[in-house]
């Protein structure tokens, strides 16, 4: 029989052949359901990831308005990550911290290159300064509220609201978190910014 397949009877029906032909019904509506469920998330892997190209561009930013990074840290490798959203200077300086570099332009270019090559953008802080170095600055509630302010738009109208500094069509956020803002605009694929004058959140093209 060839693997995989179900038996074939050609005897007189009988309870067994009403049985087998039952579980070959069932087992063929389990696959069915199985094939047009979605994957099951588990462990790291789950965790949401900025692309490639995003992230690098915002390890990379040396200028005075910081991009955000979207990563994942847990004090160990069998503590389940959490996910934060923060500024690149501060995975940087954390990175300083754990791995005891120096606070020169060396050490600077160790961290970036740490930063870069960690898959998944996944870090083990075990140094409690280190985690703390990247916040998070936001809580889950005002979280939540930002994403229920964005859900609305398409992400050409969150371009728009937040393509410039400019008061005329941003997007009011008074009351908001800003830190959260960014971080659901990186769930949506953008890369978002900090202008270094006003805190002002902005995509960068």
């Amino acid at each position: 029989m060839t693997s995989g397949a179900f038996p074939s009877y050609t005897g007189p029906a009988s309870t067994t052949d009403h049985a087998m032909k039952r579980y070959a019904r069932i087992a063929l509506l389990a696959a069915a359901a199985a094939l047009a469920a979605p994957a099951a998330s588990s462990g790291p892997a789950a965790v949401p990831v900025q692309s490639a190209a995003s992230f690098a561009a915002a390890v990379g930013n040396r200028s005075s308005s910081p991009s955000y990074v979207m990563i994942a840290v847990a004090a160990d490798f069998a503590a389940e990550p959490q996910r934060i959203c923060t500024l690149a200077p501060f995975l940087l300086g954390a990175i300083v911290r754990e791995h005891d570099l120096p606070s020169d332009a060396a050490g600077l270019a160790r961290a970036a290159e740490i930063a870069l090559d960690s898959p998944n953008h996944m870090y083990r802080l075990r140094d409690p300064a280190a985690r703390a170095n990247v916040g998070p600055l936001y809580s889950e509630t005002e979280l939540a509220a930002a994403r229920t302010l964005l859900a609305p738009l398409s992400t050409d109208e969150l371009k728009r609201r937040f393509g410039s500094l400019s008061a005329a069509g941003r997007l009011p956020l008074n009351g908001y978190s800003r830190d959260a803002v960014a971080c659901v605009l990186l769930e949506r694929g953008l890369s978002p910014s900090s202008d270094d004058r006003s805190g002002q959140v902005f995509v960068r093209d």
